[in-house]
């Protein structure tokens, strides 16, 4: 898990998420902007939590000492105790929300994964990665799921554009209120969907970003 904090005078800074400055005329995307006192937009990453059915699902990947009741909820514990020190404009979920294989209701492992930011009432995005999709919902499920929870800006695909995968967006910063940046876009994040597994059967492994997303983000 790691978070960027950005100042509007910085320039353009690559992630895995990609992040465009420039300036144009519009809002940003659900009241996002960067701070008046700060001149400060935070984003707080958090990457393959691997939720699946919160406490009967043990921790992995831990010493002997540390098993005996780690669960998910440690997860969820963890999650809290970093929004609350970050205080983060944006939390952007990027990929192995959850780990499908493990969960019995892939949409009651996201809300549980999720919950911490809609508690706590913060703007937040997401992406899949490889696992979301192998539990009860498909791919194209786990975003239609995603796009209707409580505070996202997620989004499923632009509309009327022929694009490969799911979840394929951008969101728009506006600057500071009060400014003469204060109504237009400064900062811009793109959200690219690069797949779970390879489909192509000469070529072993994970998935990659297709052509029709390069040209949309182009």
């Amino acid at each position: 898990m790691a978070h960027l904090r950005l100042r509007s005078s910085l320039p353009p800074l690559p992630l895995i998420l990609l992040l465009v400055f420039f300036v144009a005329a519009g809002k940003g995307d659900g009241g996002l902007r960067f701070r008046q006192e700060s001149g400060t937009f935070k984003v707080l990453q958090v990457a393959d939590m691997h939720y699946a059915d919160g406490r009967s699902t043990r921790c992995r990947d831990v010493l002997p000492a540390q098993r005996p009741g780690c669960s998910d909820l440690n997860t969820t514990a963890f999650l809290y105790r970093l929004l609350r020190a970050e205080d983060p404009d944006l939390v952007v979920f990027t990929g192995d929300n959850i780990f499908g294989e493990d969960s019995t209701d892939a949409a009651k492992s996201m809300d549980a994964a999720i919950a911490p930011a809609i508690a706590m009432k913060l703007p937040w995005a997401a992406v899949l990665g490889n696992h979301d999709q192998e539990g009860t919902l498909s791919r194209e499920g786990v975003m239609r799921h995603l796009v209707g929870m409580k505070n996202t800006l997620a989004r499923f695909n632009p509309e009327g554009v022929e694009i490969d995968g799911y979840g394929n967006y951008n969101l728009e910063v506006a600057g500071v209120e009060g400014t003469p940046l204060a109504n237009k876009s400064v900062l811009n994040l793109y959200f690219l969907d690069s797949g779970d597994y390879s489909t192509v059967p000469s070529i072993r492994g994970y998935g990659w970003i297709k052509a029709s997303q390069e040209a949309w983000f182009k």
